[in-house]
């Protein structure tokens, strides 16, 4: 699930707080479609649920939401080895020294920083 709004949250109620009704040895959960259809669905044993939140998103997501999850923050160097996170600094320092050397009335796109805006 990925930037989920609330409407699907709510929808979603009763899997998220594991409220499940066993008949046999199978557990179905009511997932709220509209506001008079309710229909039990089956939840596989192995059901698992990853939430993934922008982190300039995580203010307009309700706390009780985030309480029912565990969390992790992730970053996208945390996927990278140590010489790939080096080639990354070592381009971002070449471009600011770029962009320091050729800053000029003439040329809006540098002096916006557009270029290291455009790589980050």
């Amino acid at each position: 699930m990925k930037d989920v709004p609330n409407s699907v949250q709510t929808s979603l109620y009763d899997l998220l707080n594991k409220s499940y009704q066993t008949v046999g040895l199978k557990n179905f959960c009511r997932v709220s479609v509209g506001a008079h259809y309710n229909p039990k669905c089956f939840v596989h044993p192995s059901f698992n649920c990853i939430v993934n939140i922008m982190e300039d998103r995580l203010k307009e997501v309700d706390p009780p939401f985030l309480n029912r999850f565990e969390k992790h923050y992730l970053t996208f160097n945390q996927f990278l080895s140590s010489d790939e996170n080096q080639i990354i600094a070592e381009l971002e320092s070449w471009i600011d020294r770029l962009l320091k050397e050729h800053i000029t009335k003439d040329n809006p796109l540098l002096s916006e920083h557009y270029i290291i805006n455009i790589c980050r």
